[in-house]
């Protein structure tokens, strides 16, 4: 941290629009600086339970798009191409090693997470429909549960908790419908920035290329425009005063707990409580991203089921279904083999992504 103010200073020498160029020139993947833990700025795993006991802060603002594992699909899909039979393969048993290789999650649990998401296996699902559900437990681990966590983790502290749901999928999107609000469909509107790509004489001259062409083909409706705003008076209410304001109402924002988890959806001229999101399902992930802290003594963690849920005994294997010490892994048509390939190629381009 020390050498920080001499990496500042190099960078303000050299011209904005060489750092664009050079950047621009770099692959996708490669822009990306993804945080590790281990040094003064992130000292702690967050994926263990206690760097969460002492939170720093005196409330939080948490939230999401509705449809954050979108374009973690459509990742995958473009750089693992045999995804794209996924038919051919046992998808549950891919997506079971690819939890077990991401969060060091056992097979045994990992199946009845799962379970949770595609059901058992005469449960039948067309390929469309596989996808939609890997987004969905995608963002589920990866955004929606770690949010939901968090803010429960602050609530308990006293500290002041609220969360939103960003679900408004933006006039200008470049994906395709079927990705929904994704990833970071909300930083512009509630940055602000939205403002800036919305005419062509906000042009930066610092953007070259293709860069520079972005809000000349930015086309944002008035009602867009509005929007961003009610999104900025809230978020300065928040930074003000520790408490968000819901837009165009003179109800207050609710308080975002474990034993009430409400929050607000976010919507042009469209603001309305709802519940959860995700409240159950979170639970089948708790043990993963809430890790009790390494002892000599390791023990696996128990998925807690949600109330409704039975859980099949991972003990038990039906005449139909073989157990992994037999070689024979799912009940695919294919052989194991080609799950186990699935599984390796998603885990490392997850890998290479985060």
């Amino acid at each position: 941290m020390s050498q920080v103010p001499d990496m500042i200073d190099c960078l303000r020498k050299i011209d904005a629009r060489e750092i664009v160029e050079t950047i621009c020139a770099e692959a996708p993947l490669s822009r990306v600086y993804p945080p590790g833990h281990g040094d003064a700025f992130l000292p702690n795993d967050p994926l263990v339970e206690d760097s969460w006991e002492n939170l720093n802060v005196k409330s939080i603002f948490a939230g999401h798009t509705s449809n954050e594992g979108t374009l973690v699909v459509r990742y995958l899909r473009q750089v693992v191409p045999q995804l794209n039979n996924v038919q051919d393969s046992d998808y549950r048993f891919a997506m079971t090693l690819v939890l077990s290789g991401l969060l060091d999650i056992p097979v045994s649990a990992g199946r009845e997470i799962i379970k949770a998401y595609f059901g058992d296996y005469d449960v039948v699902h067309d390929d469309e429909t596989v996808f939609a559900i890997m987004a969905e437990a995608i963002g589920d681990v990866v955004f929606n549960c770690p949010a939901n966590l968090l803010t429960s983790k602050a609530s308990k502290q006293g500290r002041g908790a609220y969360k939103y749901v960003f679900a408004h999928r933006p006039s200008f999107s470049r994906w395709p419908t079927d990705v929904g609000v994704g990833h970071a469909d909300d930083l512009p509107f509630m940055l602000g920035s939205l403002v800036t790509l919305s005419g062509a004489q906000n042009r930066d001259t610092a953007l070259t290329g293709q860069s520079a062409d972005v809000p000349t083909r930015t086309k944002v409706s008035p009602q867009e425009l509005n929007f961003t705003n009610d999104l900025l008076l809230l978020m300065s209410s928040f930074l003000k005063t520790g408490k968000p304001t819901i837009p165009l109402s003179d109800a207050e924002w609710p308080k975002y707990t474990a034993e009430n988890p409400e929050f607000i959806y976010l919507q042009p001229n469209n603001y309305t409580r709802g519940f959860g999101p995700k409240k159950d399902r979170c639970e089948y992930w708790r043990p993963y991203l809430l890790k009790k802290k390494t002892t000599t003594t390791t023990t696996t963690p128990t998925v807690k089921t949600p109330p409704g849920h039975r859980p099949s005994d991972p003990r038990k294997t039906s005449s139909k279904e073989k157990t992994l010490e037999g070689n024979d892994i799912s009940r695919s048509s294919m052989p194991a083999p080609s799950a186990v390939m699935y599984g390796v190629l998603i885990l490392a381009a997850l890998r290479a992504l985060i």
